[in-house]
């Protein structure tokens, strides 16, 4: 028996589970019960403006449906298991429309047979996989988390140079589930305030690409203070991060450190990253962002960025942007109790290039919701061969988000 036939079956049976009597019980009480159902369905549509010579003007539909399961065996193991649908219509020719959008490719980097393609042609694509396949164990030592599962490592709300697992793109639409990973984690409580998490991952079935990392972190009054450090495929990283109030002030930040040593020679091996930022509510409602990010990485000139075209880190989305110096704001206000506000940007200060991305926010009902959006990039546009601005290769997008939660 395949494992594909072995997972439809588990699946026809949790379904036909779903109408029997006492399931619906448990179910319709999920604070109470050991089994929980919960879900969505969001559709994305998505139109485009290449600002890169010879592409037309495209639309692009991105629906997915995710199916999220909890489960308790006694006080001491659960499971967690989601189970998603990605279908596209139209993929996008463009390479940075996944950015906005979010999309990635069936996760080939993974050790678990849990990602599958049910169709792929040049007009439409249907993964499915489970994006959540854990156990976890609540020891009296530490709770251990064993299976494809999410791990957040950054404290930066644009950037987040610590999330070396895997980070969210700074103009993602929708940021609510970040992919999983196949990974060991523990979490050991060292008192009251304080923890160490440990994680390991691995990327192919070889365990050639794998990562580890140990982060500790404890409080002090109202600050978050922490470090973290470890080998992140080919590379040695550590940096210290901080996350806290001062006056009803938000103030954070997070500094990496990177050295490898068997880097490509068009590529930095020793750099530093870091984020720093500062957030605030006031009395009317709004609130509002500005954030900081020093990427040494990056190149300090346009006509360099052509180095990292061929970048493994930009490849796997360890780092999305090709320049160093940045700026990132949001403001968010409420207009009315079914009606938000935002207003998104970022800066690139060295080329001038930059995007605005306005967005509204329309609650339905209790269980769904209607964004509307646009991103404006601006810049210098490529010149022959030349790169002259990072933004200024950047799409402009239009897009509709349909959201509806069970």
């Amino acid at each position: 028996m395949t494992a594909r036939l072995r997972f439809s079956l588990l699946v026809c049976v949790l379904v036909h589970l779903s109408f029997l009597p006492d399931a619906r019980a448990v179910w319709d009480d999920p604070a109470d019960s050991p089994l929980r159902l919960t879900g969505y369905v969001k559709t994305l549509a998505l139109g485009q403006e290449p600002a890169l010579p010879g592409l037309s003007a495209t639309a692009t539909d991105l629906t997915r449906a995710r199916v999220m399961l909890e489960g308790d065996i006694g006080s001491w193991l659960s499971w967690t298991v989601h189970y998603e649908h990605v279908g596209i219509i139209n993929p996008s020719a463009e390479t940075r429309a996944g950015l906005f959008s979010g999309d990635r490719q069936a996760n080939s980097s993974s050790v678990l047979p849990f990602d599958w393609t049910a169709r792929h042609n040049s007009g439409f694509v249907w993964r499915h996989a489970l994006d959540r396949a854990n156990v976890q164990l609540s020891l009296p030592a530490a709770d251990i988390i064993i299976g494809r599962q999410a791990v957040s490592w950054g404290v930066g709300r644009v950037w987040t140079p610590a999330d070396l697992f895997v980070a969210f793109s700074p103009v993602a639409i929708d940021q609510e589930f970040k992919p999983g990973i196949d990974a060991f984690r523990a979490k050991v409580s060292l008192g009251q305030f304080s923890q160490l998490d440990a994680v390991y991952a691995a990327f192919d079935e070889s365990f050639r690409h794998h990562a580890m990392g140990l982060r500790g972190q404890t409080s002090v009054r109202d600050f978050d203070l922490g470090l973290m450090a470890g080998r992140f495929f080919h590379d040695l990283v550590v940096g210290p991060f901080f996350d806290g109030q001062l006056r009803g002030v938000g103030v954070r930040g997070e500094f990496t450190f990177t050295r490898n040593n068997a880097g490509r020679v068009s590529e930095r091996r020793t750099f530093f990253r870091a984020v720093s930022s500062v957030d605030y509510r006031f009395l009317n409602g709004l609130y509002g962002l500005l954030e900081y990010y020093y990427n040494g990485f990056g190149q300090a000139d346009a006509a360099s960025y052509v180095r990292l075209a061929t970048s493994r880190r930009l490849a796997r989305g360890e780092i999305f942007n090709l320049g160093q110096h940045y700026l990132g704001g949001l403001l968010d206000y409420e207009f009315h109790p079914l009606v938000r506000g935002f207003l998104f940007g970022q800066w690139n200060l060295l080329d001038l290039s930059g995007l605005v991305g306005p967005l509204i926010s329309v609650s339905i009902s209790d269980e769904a919701d209607l964004r509307l959006g646009a991103y404006f990039p601006w810049g210098a546009r490529i010149r022959g061969t030349r790169l002259r601005s990072e933004y200024g290769l950047y799409p402009r997008i239009y897009y509709a988000q349909l959201r509806l939660y069970f």
